[in-house]
């Protein structure tokens, strides 16, 4: 084989190689785009979580000095605690789903592992 074939068949791999990495880059690069979504997503839903329960200190804080009459105090309060548990149930229900996903995963390896044990 010559240098000019060899030289041929090392650029027509790596034209290949190129071509694959450009049709499959978008698929990987669109899970990372959803997973850092979610992550941001998740990162937002606790910093305002952590914002509320603040707020609902302060407000308990503000009735006990007198700065709020008790209608504004459980005006605002109950607003602010109803968004709370709702950030709170949207964050427990992404944990449950991934809890159920690890258990769906151990559950398939071991199915696997049973497939695969060597018997005796």
């Amino acid at each position: 084989m010559s240098a000019s074939s060899v030289a041929a068949i090392v650029v027509f791999a790596i034209l290949a190689a190129l071509v694959v990495l450009s049709v499959l880059s978008p698929i990987g690069s669109r899970a990372a785009r959803e997973h850092a979504r979610e992550q941001s997503r998740r990162l937002r839903l606790e910093e305002e979580r952590l914002t509320l329960v603040q707020l609902l200190r302060d407000l308990r804080f503000d009735k006990r000095t007198g700065k709020l009459t008790e209608e504004d105090f459980h005006i605002a309060y109950s607003e602010a605690e109803a968004r709370v548990l709702s950030i709170m149930e949207e964050l427990e229900a992404k944990d449950r789903w991934t809890s159920e996903s690890i258990e769906e995963e151990i559950a398939r390896m071991r199915r696997r592992l049973e497939r695969e044990a060597p018997v005796a």
